[in-house]
């Protein structure tokens, strides 16, 4: 595993129950072989996203990062990655390992 461009990610957390989303910042995990790294420069955020950040389908391991529908560009690519380069635009949906 390697490390990507970013060591650690910035992004909007709900840290509990009817709380707002505020800046949040934690330490990024190793690149893996058939990872991405993306540095996302748009965010959508849908009823998931809020039925989570409100513990609306069961208790929610807070602080939670939500927002799953998100485009960006690539920064880095483990070393299995083949579909995209570093560079490239991306859109990412909600589902892992669909792209």
């Amino acid at each position: 595993m390697t490390q990507g461009k970013f060591d650690e990610i910035k992004a909007w957390a709900c840290h509990g129950k009817g709380e707002k989303i505020v800046p949040f910042t934690y330490k990024a995990r190793p690149l893996g072989e058939d990872d991405v790294e993306v540095q996302i420069s748009h965010c959508g955020i849908c009823g998931s996203d809020l039925h989570t950040m409100d513990s609306g389908w069961g208790p929610s391991d807070y602080p939670v990062v939500t927002g799953h529908e998100i485009i960006g560009t690539v920064t880095a690519a483990g070393p299995k990655v083949s579909n995209v380069k570093v560079g490239d635009r991306v859109g990412v949906g909600c589902v892992v390992n669909t792209c």
